[in-house]
């Protein structure tokens, strides 16, 4: 049993409060003295119990208590030294052994005891506990809410909790307190050190990668060698950004296509696949390479095209949907040798993801290459390695050291800070001859245009053109700029070296960033060929929240360990419409006519449709036949597999398709029928408007709250609301009982994006600056990639209308088609 002894806060007589522990159970006894000449003895006892009810027990009772308790603890109270002298005299009196002690006063008030007190609170001592607590409250009172890790850094060096607290309150550059952690370089294993020039590889490639400077392997790619590399085992290799996992594709890739075989290199996005492109061209002279991303081109004078070229090459670069395109259509890509899937963890995502799994089944089965697959953030590798069938190469670490900072800062002062930090970091010169330059994310196009503009620093998003966005890679790896502003999609995009990562914010559009792309986003920081060290900056507003979240718990969670699963097979994600689209694509490659071999694919699959299922609403809508125990896809079927249109709109499609021939269809117009199945979303309230308004509503035009507010305007100036009563008429106008919630908006402003490119002969940028007369902001890049996808529903149109003997029809949507794809031809 533990004694605890401390005054009381009573200001009648000098009373202590005697307080025994044992385990979980407390009892108090508080005790009055009084002095017998030299010998202060207790003039009375008070028992007090949890319910508070007291009652008197003898000073002997006391006494015994104390001489068989383990330790006594007693409390120095500073209102005056002489009451510890009075307790001190009557425990020596009795020969009861003590030790003079500092309770955090904190916790005293509360009835709880802590010794732990080398912290200060109005000259109070406190426990750490208490001084986080109080620190908190003062923070939360003027600013907002703090991690605990740089309240605890700031308590501990300056151990008084306001001088903590007035350090915080100016808080403006990375220091010891901002720091959560440094991930350290990775200290290389004594492995045999390969150089290139011993490889068992072809000469030419050897000078290539020379050449170009590499003339040993690191160690992550040693492993990958050890792995089987060239011996054409499957790999899963995990690295991080910049740590050289694309070489370990090219080493037997680009070997294999020497000796016959192709080599084809896959990635996310057509930007992505045309900067690979132009990389393989200039390091492998000796090849042809080609590219295939897949898509419709819109022709314009201002955007660079990037053109399909022939597959008769020996790498092909591409996008997933460009060469499974391929597949489909039933084309003879190989003999393949290697296939790397770069960004392989784009299985995980529920749009693409089980089109991804799709694929790699597809070619798997087809020409059996050996597979490298390629990411930078997977949270389960062990796991994914063995649904892919791929030995895993793992490399948690970085070839250079990362600082991780968190500095809380408002809203309106982050631009100041942000230009304050890229100033710093420029100003550093690496080891290597290079000055630190940074990559600023953000969570819109509009932001990003801000920000750039407003600390001198080059903006890049995919709404801008193809042209322009490429001028700004090549100025920032020129060195031309200190810093790009871009947004968080950027993540899992086009490669650019920094030394610095901000993030202005923790969100990608209007959702919260998951782990994996917040550590896909970190790991651009720092790259070996130029940096010492990499730092990454977070600004945390202290009072942002979103989604029923503050932005302080979302960052705990991304910082705490753990990357984000991904599943293979995503089950969940997937429906009946793309279940019954990825058996077609099968059939319509030629791959089986086979039902056992369906029932093989569909189990590794993983579809929760039973096959039957599938194949009775394939059979039932002519997309295939059963004939001779073979199941062969229609000329029907195959059109809607080369078009990724999913059997169950293609249904509805050749409903129209049919309808129209007979006149009993009032939206049978294949443009209508195209604006319907994928209208025009990414629309901008122009600055003029969204200035007004942006506290009640969303910058997004078609958002809930947006619509509802511009239906019923209210508390703005009389030119805002003329300018909101012109765009409501023009666009948001109808006489549907839902009105302004029922699409017609967005296919209103969708007809008319089309009517000034066809009519009008317009290029996207010339749209884009048309549309600001109304009030609206829409991206020049993101009219050009949707005018691409109405192209290609149009094609997938005109390729079913044809498949159906529809002639005229498909001539009638042909013509459209090339009228939007070249309105000067």
């Amino acid at each position: 049993m533990e004694v605890k002894v401390s005054r009381t806060p009573r200001k009648r007589k000098k009373e202590y409060k005697f307080t025994f522990s044992l385990g979980s159970t407390q009892e108090e006894v508080l005790v009055t003295f009084d002095s017998k000449g030299e010998r202060p003895y207790p003039s009375k006892c008070v028992l007090r119990d949890p319910t508070g009810r007291e009652k008197l027990v003898s000073p002997k009772k006391l006494i015994k208590a104390l001489k068989e308790s383990k330790k006594v603890l007693i409390s120095l109270d500073e209102r005056t030294s002489s009451d510890a002298d009075e307790v001190k005299s009557f425990l020596r009196n009795f020969q009861i052994k003590f030790e003079e002690v500092t309770f955090c006063t904190s916790c005293l008030q509360k009835g709880e005891y802590k010794t732990e007190t080398s912290y200060f609170f109005e000259g109070k001592p406190v426990c750490m506990k208490c001084a986080i607590e109080e620190l908190k409250r003062l923070l939360k009172e003027r600013i907002g809410d703090f991690p605990d890790f740089i309240l605890e850094k700031a308590i501990k060096k300056n151990k008084e909790v306001r001088k903590a607290f007035l350090e915080l309150v100016e808080i403006s550059e990375p220091n010891e307190i901002t720091v959560f952690r440094t991930i350290q370089e990775k200290k290389p294993k004594k492995l045999d050190r390969i150089e290139v020039s011993s490889l068992k590889i072809p000469n030419k490639i050897k000078e290539s990668l020379i050449r170009w400077g590499i003339n040993e392997l690191n160690e992550m790619q040693t492993k990958a060698l050890n792995s089987g590399l060239l011996e054409g085992r499957n790999l899963l290799v995990v690295s991080p950004t910049g740590s050289g996992k694309t070489l370990i594709a090219e080493i037997p890739g680009v070997t294999r296509a020497l000796n016959g075989e192709k080599f084809i290199y896959l990635t996310p996005l057509v930007a992505l696949a045309n900067q690979k492109y132009e990389e393989f061209k200039d390091k492998y002279p000796f090849l042809k390479v080609g590219i295939r991303v897949g898509v419709d081109r819109l022709k314009t004078k201002e955007y660079v095209e990037i053109r399909d070229t022939s597959i008769d090459c020996h790498v092909i670069v591409g996008t997933y949907e460009g060469i499974d395109y391929l597949l489909r259509k039933g084309r003879e890509i190989g003999p393949i040798g290697v296939v790397a899937i770069d960004e392989v963890h784009n299985l995980g995502d529920e749009e693409r993801g089980w089109r991804i799994r799709g694929l790699i089944e597809r070619l798997k089965r087809k020409y059996d290459p050996q597979f490298i697959f390629l990411s930078a953030t997977v949270g389960n590798p062990e796991e994914l390695s063995e649904e892919l069938g791929a030995t895993l190469v793992l490399d948690e670490e970085r070839p250079v050291p990362i600082e991780i900072h968190v500095i809380p800062v408002s809203g309106k002062r982050k631009i100041g800070l942000i230009s304050k930090l890229v100033e710093r970091e420029s100003r550093e010169i690496s080891t290597k001859g290079y000055r630190g330059k940074t990559i600023v994310f953000t969570n819109s196009r509009r932001k990003v245009e801000e920000i750039s503009q407003k600390i001198m620093a080059l903006p890049y998003h995919s709404g801008m053109p193809y042209s322009k966005r490429r001028a700004m890679e090549l100025a920032f790896n020129r060195g031309k700029a200190k810093a790009i502003v871009t947004t968080a999609a950027l993540g899992s995009g086009v490669d650019f070296p920094a030394s610095q990562v901000i993030f202005e914010s923790l969100t990608m559009g209007n959702k919260w960033l998951t782990k994996a792309e917040f550590y896909q986003m970190l790991g651009r920081a720092g790259r070996p060929s130029y940096h010492d060290r990499g730092r990454v900056v977070i600004l945390l507003d202290p009072k942002g929240s979103f989604m029923g979240s503050s932005e302080k718990e979302v960052l705990e969670e991304l910082l705490s360990p753990g990357v984000d699963r991904i599943e293979p097979n995503p089950i969940i994600s997937v429906d009946f419409k793309k279940e019954s689209e990825e058996i077609l694509a099968f059939l319509s490659s030629g791959i089986t006519k086979s039902y056992e071999d369906l029932i093989e694919i569909h189990r590794e699959l993983e579809f929760p449709s039973t096959l039957g299922k599938i194949l009775s609403f394939l059979l039932e809508d002519d997309l295939v036949r059963y004939s001779n125990g073979e199941i062969k896809v229609t000329r029907y079927g195959k059109a809607v597999s080369e078009s990724f249109i999913d059997p169950v709109t293609s249904r509805e499609i050749k409903r129209r398709i049919l309808s129209s021939r007979r006149g009993r269809c009032d939206k049978c117009d294949p443009l209508e029928m195209a604006i319907e199945l994928k209208p025009f979303t990414n629309a901008y309230l122009g600055e003029d408007i969204y200035s007004e308004i942006k506290d009640k509503v969303s910058v997004r035009l078609f958002s809930g709250t947006t619509l509802e507010f511009l239906s019923r305007p209210r508390g703005v100036n009389k030119g805002t609301l003329r300018k909101i009563s012109r765009l409501v008429q023009k666009y948001l106008s109808c006489n549907c009982k839902d009105s302004p919630f029922c699409g017609c908006g967005e296919l209103k402003l969708s007809m008319e994006i089309v009517r000034k490119r066809i009519d009008d002969k317009l290029d996207p940028s010339q749209i884009s600056k048309e549309f600001e007369e109304d009030g609206l902001l829409l991206y020049s890049g993101d009219v050009f990639n949707w005018l691409e996808e109405i192209l290609h529903l149009l094609h997938g149109i005109e390729r079913i209308s044809e498949a159906l003997g529809e002639i005229k029809y498909s001539k009638i949507t042909r013509e459209i088609r090339k009228r939007i794809e070249d309105p000067w031809g």
